[in-house]
């Protein structure tokens, strides 16, 4: 599994700390609810779904 590193938000903010860190507050509060629901898709087999979650 890839490991998350912050390389890709820092190129994005460009060095401005403010976007940077709503960027990883954003990432925060949605990811785990994403998670969820693509964990669910693959348990119920719903491939297609599941890897519509993950793009």
């Amino acid at each position: 599994m890839e490991q998350p590193n912050l390389n890709y938000i820092e190129q994005l903010s460009a060095g401005d700390e403010i976007f940077k860190q709503k960027l990883i507050s954003i990432i925060k509060k949605e990811f785990p609810n994403e998670l969820h629901t693509y964990i669910s898709n693959l348990n119920a087999k719903k491939f297609m779904l599941a890897a519509d979650n993950v793009h």
